[in-house]
């Protein structure tokens, strides 16, 4: 359990001058008996302001300064990361956020209740804890204690998000299904399989809902979201028919901090395609920083897991009586109409659609994507080394995206296998070849940052939580 503890007056006050301004016997009571044994976690300021660990716990300390070491304790340089590393370290332990002022701020997304003592008196201060939407949490006054300053220890409980699948049999929902198990924080709203294609019982589901994921091909994508009545619900649509619609959120968070911000704060958000993920991670950095010009002649090939195909392709891999031509690969496409062609287009704002020529393989699942470059024709010409250190350095902050060293592919012989990163949730991507002729490729799961690990993804920064919750990185 994520917690997040904190003592404010009426008027919000945390802290004056570095220090709390109050005294109130018995007042730090709860936070002993709730942090005793279990993990802290509190910013350098508030560290300093105590000055040693709190015995009896797991001390993990928050600085933005690179090299600050917090004595006798873990130090981090992000509360995500803090939260990983008592994760990691301390596992089965409660997890409690207690300060100060920034670090509540990032943090109230992140706790699943907030332990609030609430003290009944206007007091003068300069730090205040940010005002939370009340709305979203059950209110529970666990006790009031009388005395010359009045105050109650409150825990507020986030309320479960109500999510309904609509194409929850198909094989990206049941994926997302799989990923959501174990989590507490939803509300799975279920639909009478008997009634899945009926339209009024969708409506019903879909306005009930806080999130609507859509599992559905473009035509049944398109209806469903003409079903909305009420305001409040927020679609994930993870088909192809409104990546590239005006008003909808790109879901690729990686890709700049203004797509993770609109997936966040979006009524509407597409998830990408499988392909789409692959080509967008590579192209669209290097159009954004002027390596590849917009009208770049670019081209791509990729091999796809037959997972790709849905269940009809699923059901005709599988059968015992098969045709031989399934056991090798199966480019396809051919007329150069493929409907991830759009979003690879629009997204990166080049010129032209890519060339591009999709293979499907005999094994379940998991992708390749490749972009060849040529030298002559990059805008900022570069050697794959420093191609390889350009990428490293675009997603150094993104732990869903590995960059690997150039020269990685060595490791398996000079192969890189499309199905290695099945069951994976991330992406990783590699740079070969010589100063002349170079090839970037992305790998990973076509279910995973490829459709429902991306989905899932998408849902947890809509929802403000840790990004890789119920996910496989």
């Amino acid at each position: 359990m994520i917690g997040l503890i904190v003592a404010y007056t009426k008027n919000r006050v945390i802290g004056s001058e570095g220090r709390i301004p109050w005294r109130i016997k018995g007042e730090q009571r709860r936070f002993k008996e709730l942090t005793t044994g279990n993990v802290v976690i509190m910013g350098r300021k508030s560290y300093e302001e105590i000055g040693h660990p709190l015995p009896n716990r797991y001390t993990v300390v928050v600085s933005s300064t690179a090299d600050y070491e917090a004595e006798n304790c873990i130090t981090v340089n992000s509360l995500p990361a803090a939260i990983k590393k008592a994760e990691e370290l301390c596992p089965g332990k409660n997890i409690y956020i207690s300060g100060g002022a920034g670090i509540y701020k990032e943090g109230i997304a992140l706790a699943e209740k907030l332990f609030v003592t609430e003290i009944d008196a206007e007091i003068e201060g300069d730090t205040y804890f940010p005002e939370f939407d009340v709305s979203a949490y059950e209110r529970t006054i666990e006790e009031i204690v009388d005395g010359e300053i009045p105050y109650s220890y409150v825990t507020y409980s986030k309320k479960k998000t109500k999510i309904f699948i609509d194409g929850s049999e198909g094989t990206t929902g049941l994926r997302i299904n799989e990923r959501f198990a174990g989590r507490d924080d939803l509300e799975i709203l279920q639909i009478d399989p008997a009634l899945r294609k009926d339209t009024e019982e969708r409506k019903k589901l879909i306005n009930a809902s806080d999130i609507t994921i859509l599992c559905l091909p473009d035509a049944a994508a398109k209806e469903a979201v003409s079903l909305v009545e009420n305001e409040n619900v927020r679609i994930l649509d993870a088909s192809t028919a409104h990546r590239t619609e005006e008003g909808w959120a790109y879901g690729f968070p990686e890709l700049a901090p203004s797509f993770r911000e609109k997936i966040k704060t979006g009524k509407r958000v597409a998830v990408p395609g499988c392909y789409a993920s692959g080509f967008i991670a590579l192209m669209y950095p290097l159009v954004k920083e002027g390596i590849l010009s917009a009208d770049y002649p670019a081209c791509a090939f990729a091999m796809s897991g037959y997972s790709g195909g849905g269940k009809k392709m699923i059901a005709e891999y599988e059968a015992e009586e098969r045709a031989a031509e399934l056991s090798a690969p199966r480019e396809y496409a051919l007329s150069q109409q493929h409907k991830h062609l759009k979003e690879m287009k629009a997204v990166p704002g080049l010129d032209r659609e890519p060339l591009f020529s999709p293979i499907v393989c005999d094994y379940y699942s998991g992708m390749l994507v490749s972009l060849p470059i040529q030298k002559d024709f990059m805008q900022k010409a570069l050697t794959p080394e420093e191609l390889q250190a350009f990428f490293a350095g675009y997603y150094a902050n993104e732990p869903f995206i590995k960059v690997n060293a150039f020269g990685a592919e060595a490791e398996s012989r000079g192969f890189l296998s499309a199905n290695v990163r099945s069951g994976w949730d991330g992406m990783e991507i590699f740079v070969t070849g010589n100063e002349d002729r170079m090839v970037v490729s992305s790998r990973f799961d076509n279910l995973g940052k490829g459709a429902s690990g991306a989905a899932v993804q998408c849902l947890n920064i809509m929802l403000g939580c840790a990004e890789d919750k119920g996910l496989v990185l």
